[in-house]
């Protein structure tokens, strides 16, 4: 036998035991995993048991994952699987194992994943730039946020955030709803502010406190972590262009603010803050009085 033949038998012999792994896991037969993982091992030693097949699109590991397997993710991981192989679900979406869990929320799983891995990720990001700690933050989970910054390994990824257009920091102060103790966990965790502290539209995180929230305790904190309270509003401020796209007209009261604020502008002949448009306001709310006292 040719020594070609026997190459192409060992492939197909190594597919249809990865097979079996996944059926083994979808089974949720710990001990069956275990023997098809040593059999491929002693096909090949260095083989890849992390290989994605066919069923469901995803490794082994994000497989036992989806499944909430804490025992198969154990022993997976153990035997060096990579825990930073994307995998797509059923839903379509394309993500490491890590952000599967914490989108699944098993805290054990996410656990397993932080302490076991050989080589994590822990910023790796899904198909929508998406980081672990944003998707803790979107999920409200606390413990999870907890779990991700005190992982020796952590450390922040603002590339990721620059892509999303969003942070954990902004999204916690934009969306505070029950996220107030996750805000407060990154602000004494040191979490950067310069670490893209903009929104979507301009507003910074200290904007949403103080405008949105007017939570004085919150802008206080923001104000001694050493946000930034002069960041420039990126403000769209040409009116002409913005009604001339008829599929997205401006509404009377778009219009207005735009129309008022290139007043500020034209006036003052200075880059629009909140401090210069304060000057101007005919009363000043008690939030805004305390945000101008502590500009240095």
């Amino acid at each position: 036998m040719s020594f070609k033949l026997v190459n192409q038998q060992g492939k197909r012999l190594m597919k249809t035991l990865i097979c079996d792994l996944h059926l083994a896991i979808s089974l949720g037969n710990v001990k069956e995993v275990e023997n098809v993982v040593e059999k491929l091992i002693e096909l090949e030693a260095d083989c890849d048991i992390n290989l994605i097949t066919l069923i469901g699109n995803a490794s082994p590991l994000s497989y036992a994952v989806y499944k909430s397997n804490i025992d198969i993710v154990r022993l997976l991981l153990r035997y060096r699987c990579d825990p930073n192989r994307l995998s797509k679900d059923h839903l379509g979406r394309i993500e490491p194992p890590l952000c599967s869990a914490v989108r699944i929320g098993n805290i054990d799983v996410i656990a397993a994943l932080l302490n076991l891995s050989q080589g994590l990720n822990i910023n790796q990001t899904d198909f929508f730039n998406q980081t672990p700690l944003w998707l803790a933050v979107k999920n409200r989970r606390l413990d999870i946020v907890e779990l991700i910054v005190n992982n020796e390994t952590f450390s922040l990824d603002c590339e990721s955030f620059r892509l999303q257009k969003s942070s954990p920091v902004y999204l916690a102060a934009k969306y505070l709803n029950n996220r107030a103790k996750i805000l407060d966990f990154l602000i004494d965790s040191g979490i950067t502010w310069s670490c893209f502290e903009d929104g979507y539209k301009g507003s910074s995180v200290l904007h949403w406190m103080a405008a949105v929230h007017k939570n004085v305790d919150f802008v206080n904190k923001m104000i001694l972590a050493g946000v930034s309270q002069t960041t420039l509003l990126q403000l769209k401020t040409n009116v002409a262009i913005q009604c001339a796209n008829k599929m997205f007209p401006l509404s009377l009261q778009d219009s207005v603010r735009i129309y008022i604020r290139k007043q500020i502008i034209n006036k003052t002949k200075r880059p629009l803050t909140y401090k210069n448009i304060a000057h101007h306001l005919p009363q000043i709310p008690n939030i805004l009085i305390h945000i101008l006292v502590n500009l240095k």
